[in-house]
């Protein structure tokens, strides 16, 4: 074999080398790109179920602890708006829920303890608004129900997933009223009764579980790394 030839031979497997090489390298960079993303829109998710959860968790203590429907809920000049921000709170908490047990369904391995943890959560605070226990009070809120409203709530822009605000809320209230109109008339109430205050005892700790528990989760990469 000449000379010509087993430089030939060189190059050629230089260059397939190359190109190998760089294959890896930029199939190993978008495999991380993607991961990174996901990761972003999990963790994004999961502080805006934490918000959510917290928002609702902080009105229903004020229903239970600071008499908040006898001083706003009873007419007056803040009635209307008592009520429709405390509705809008329960429907936040029901769309980020579905937002987050949508995108729980095809889990990423990585997340897959997380993932269960919080689906036992999640399942835990809808348990406590469905369930007959209490009675069909103002608050029972059936499966169906909740998922129904969640879906109301969802709004997509550029494939992002995101819940619609209290001015979109208002305006397309109708839509929602099937699922709420009981709600509604409850808040109308000057206080819960005996069995609705059990039930959303029992919201409000399931609540404050989940919030605990993702928190604790948004805190776990910062501490490792």
């Amino acid at each position: 074999m000449n000379a010509a030839v087993i430089v030939a031979l060189i190059a050629l497997v230089g260059a397939v080398g190359y190109v190998g090489l760089t294959y890896w390298l930029t199939t190993r960079k978008e495999r991380r790109r993607a991961q990174e993303e996901a990761d972003a829109i999990w963790a994004r998710q999961r502080h805006s179920l934490v918000f959510a959860a917290s928002e609702l968790s902080a009105r229903i203590h004020n229903i239970l602890e600071n008499d908040f429907l006898a001083a706003y809920g009873q007419g007056g000049s803040r009635s209307d708006e008592a009520i429709i921000s405390t509705l809008f709170r329960f429907s936040q908490y029901f769309g980020w829920s579905e937002i987050v047990r949508r995108a729980t369904r095809v889990p990423d391995e990585r997340h897959r303890v997380e993932v269960k943890a919080f689906e036992e959560l999640q399942s835990e605070v809808g348990s406590s608004f469905s369930s007959d226990h209490y009675g069909p009070d103002a608050f029972m809120v059936w499966r169906e129900s909740q998922r129904a409203i969640g879906e109301l709530m969802i709004s997509q822009e550029a494939e992002i997933d995101d819940t619609i605000g209290v001015a979109a809320f208002l305006s397309d209230y109708a839509r929602f009223k099937p699922w709420l109109h009981r709600m509604e008339g409850g808040l109308k109430q000057q206080s819960p009764s005996e069995r609705e205050r059990e039930r959303l005892v029992s919201i409000q700790g399931n609540l404050d579980a989940l919030s605990a528990s993702s928190v604790e989760a948004l805190r776990r990469p910062q501490e490792g790394g």
